[in-house]
């Protein structure tokens, strides 16, 4: 032992004479951008393309409020889907989401605000005009993500090449055209055009403005229009459905007739929908369809560095999709350009991703609020157990033990049941309670030692998160306690739910037995730093919050498992270790990552930007948690628990006192775990889900060990270990 601290010492002390080089290493990766090797912070927007791809045409067909099963409703659609790369995408925009602010997102390159009324059209004398432009300039300087209003109109003006925008007017809401919004450059100007009042003739007057526009201009943007059907209520099922038939047929016919126009050699046709209908999104399809056809596209799934999921982009990727066509690269956009990946039943995959996504987008909310239900009751109904001082209640101990372990293995059971491809929400949920259920009652049979069960639930949390983590977070994607597509706040590596879940189970799984000297300090060392890149590196986990909260608790880890005590030294040894890891991480992300991470991007935008993009990250995650913590029901779990920790404190006087004695490597691992907790709800924009989900194994497995003191509420000895 006294070499494993003579190590220990020894590292310790190398790590304070490398503080500076950390420094110095961590400065590089931010102000390398500066100095060239990224983008320089004078570079435009976006960088020029060359002359010989002029020739080139970019074609936006719009059919809003259109789903998925509408695109395979319409019979030449459908075939053109076969021979396209196809996917569906997420529609967000900035302060909340709706049509309007999905337009702009889909023109600007990033999550954009705007209002209906902002989108009138005016003809001018050879061109058209958004009046209201500088007014959308000015309401988005505020917006954190930083769109730059009119990129794609900027970017062809820039090249001197023309745009255009066809579709109807919406007379009803003075003028009104979202569509605009894409061709249109910062000063509102589109160069031409056609804009029907009346939808009696819109098809054959729409196609034969894009036959004149398709000679004229090298980007051009088609409105089909918004469909009454989607505007009115008042429809009966019979008459929806009628006039949903009669609308598709009208719109497939207008698909066959601008692809027929178009030459594919040249021209990109993107096809999509900028926004979900409300009877799709009442089934949870609030994703929508989007259509890669034309010149370089096989048949297949599209897929973005945005997201790094087949079939699956963001609406902020077609403007730079549609720049890099061109040969442009967009500099300050969070979008990125659409890849293409090759598959023979790309609309069977499709299908079932959509499947998928739409089934824990309908039942995600119910489940978990539901898990939270229950977590808040049991803890209850626990304090109620623990300070009744009859014999009545007594007999309801085994009942929560067995259901504080299920709650325990419950993170689990999220992660495991999407294996059974299960889309029935009664069958759902009656596979996982069996998952759960079971787990449980192998446990208590063949293990009898309460600590060693808990320690055996989370190694098993843990050993599965890494699995699924290495092979491409298959399951988080899935899970319904994983990350959420339609909400988009993370499409890929470890979301903060289950980040916190595995940073406590790992806590709670190696500091009891290294403490208790029945586990070596250097197996939990190694562990540790496996567990570091897991969760940081850019094509595993992907997450720097997370990062930053496992090298914290993982220190305090191995501080307090080899006896060290809490010093400022030590403390700035943990942060220049924060400063080393994650500058590691950025430095890679940037220079070696073929697929830029949160991280890389981040820092992209401040070599662009400056530290107005850092505050705006800031500030986005600073409103975030506040905004979490109001409305979610994360945050009511974690008071109670809270509550309930410090009312045990107190009554019966010295129990819990008794307990922390009784089990000292525990009260290590939770004292751990709190620390995780509260580092994770400082660098995280949904830190209050961390240190919610990171306390289930806190506050659980402290439960679990009170409940298990077989004169616990009778009277206030405890009983021996087992």
């Amino acid at each position: 032992m006294n070499c494993w601290r003579s190590l220990y010492a020894a590292i310790l002390m190398k790590i304070n004479s490398i503080i500076p080089v950390t420094i110095l290493l961590c400065s590089f990766s931010i102000v390398a951008p500066q100095w060239g090797f990224w983008v320089c912070a004078e570079t435009p927007f976006v960088q020029s393309v060359l002359n010989e791809q002029e020739d080139r045409k970019a074609v936006l067909f719009i059919m809003n409020y259109i789903s998925l099963e509408d695109f395979l409703n319409m019979p030449f659609l459908k075939n053109l889907m076969s021979e396209s790369a196809i996917g569906i995408m997420n529609v967000r925009g900035a302060a909340k989401t709706d049509s309007v602010r999905a337009y702009a997102s889909l023109g600007w390159g990033a999550r954009a605000d705007a209002l209906n009324e902002q989108c009138t059209v005016m003809a001018e004398e050879g061109y058209f005009i958004i009046p209201c432009m500088n007014q959308l300039v000015d309401m988005n300087k505020k917006n954190t993500y930083n769109p730059e209003v009119g990129l794609l109109g900027n970017f062809f003006h820039d090249m001197g090449l023309r745009t255009s925008v066809i579709g109807i007017i919406n007379e009803s809401e003075e003028q009104a055209m979202p569509a605009a919004l894409i061709a249109a450059d910062k000063f509102g100007k589109i160069d031409g055009g056609f804009l029907e009042q009346s939808v009696s003739k819109s098809n054959y007057n729409l196609v034969e403005a894009f036959r004149k526009e398709y000679e004229n201009s090298s980007f051009i943007v088609i409105d089909a229009g918004v469909p009454a059907i989607y505007n009115s209520l008042n429809y009966s099922e019979r008459t929806h459905n009628s006039l949903r038939n009669h609308l598709l047929l009208q719109y497939d016919k207008l698909v066959k007739d601008i692809t027929e126009t178009i030459n594919k050699e040249n021209t990109l046709l993107i096809i999509l929908s900028p926004f979900y209908n409300s009877l799709a999104s009442k089934s949870g399809h609030k994703l929508t369809p989007v259509v890669f056809y034309g010149k370089g596209i096989e048949p297949g799934l599209v897929i973005s560095d945005t997201t790094r999921r087949k079939g699956l982009i963001a609406n902020i990727d077609i403007a730079p999709s549609i720049i890099h066509f061109f040969n442009g690269n967009a500099y300050r956009v969070t979008g990125q350009p659409v890849k293409y990946k090759k598959s023979i039943n790309n609309i069977e995959q499709l299908l079932k991703l959509d499947r998928i996504i739409a089934f824990n987008a309908n039942n995600r909310s119910f489940i978990l609020k539901t898990f939270i239900s229950v977590q808040i009751a049991l803890l209850l109904l626990s304090l109620m157990f623990i300070l009744y001082r009859g014999n009545r209640l007594y007999r309801m101990n085994d009942i929560l033990q067995t259901i504080v372990l299920m709650v325990l293995v419950f993170p689990a059971a999220l992660l495991v049941v999407p294996l059974l491809h299960i889309f029935n929400t009664v069958l759902y949920i009656l596979f996982l309670l069996l998952i759960d259920v079971g787990v449980v009652l192998i446990i208590n049979k063949f293990i009898r030692n309460r600590s060693q069960k808990i320690i055996f639930i989370s190694w098993l949390t843990f050993a599965l998160l890494i699995i699924d983590i290495l092979c491409n977070q298959s399951l988080n994607k899935i899970s319904i306690l994983g990350y959420d597509a339609v909400i988009g706040a993370r499409y890929y590596g470890i979301g903060n739910e289950y980040m916190g879940v595995l940073v406590a189970a790992v806590l709670l799984g190696t500091v009891p037995p290294a403490f208790a000297k029945e586990m070596p300090g250097w197996l939990s060392a190694i562990i540790y730093v496996f567990i570091t890149g897991i969760i940081g590196l850019p094509f595993l986990g992907a997450n720097v919050g997370g990062t930053i909260t496992a090298v914290c608790s993982f220190a305090f880890a191995l501080m307090l498992i080899y006896n060290k005590k809490i010093s400022l030294k030590n403390v700035l040894a943990i942060l220049a270790s924060i400063v080393l890891v994650v500058g590691g991480i950025a430095c890679y992300d940037i220079y070696f990552s073929g697929s830029p991470s949160h991280l890389a991007k981040a820092i992209q935008a401040y070599s662009v930007n400056g530290m107005s993009s850092i505050m705006n990250i800031i500030k986005r995650k600073i409103e975030m948690n506040i905004k979490l913590f109001r409305v979610t029901i994360w945050s009511k779990v974690l008071m109670v628990s809270v509550a309930v920790v410090i009312i045990l404190f107190l009554k019966p006087h010295g129990l819990l006192k008794r307990l922390l004695l009784q089990y000292p490597e525990f009260t290590l691992a939770w004292f751990c775990i709190l620390v995780a907790s509260i580092v994770g709800t400082l660098v995280n924009d949904s830190g209050v889900v961390v240190a919610a989900t990171a306390n289930i194994f806190l506050a659980f497995s402290l439960l679990y060990l009170l409940l298990g003191e077989k004169k616990v509420g009778i009277q206030e000895t405890g009983e021996d270990r087992d």
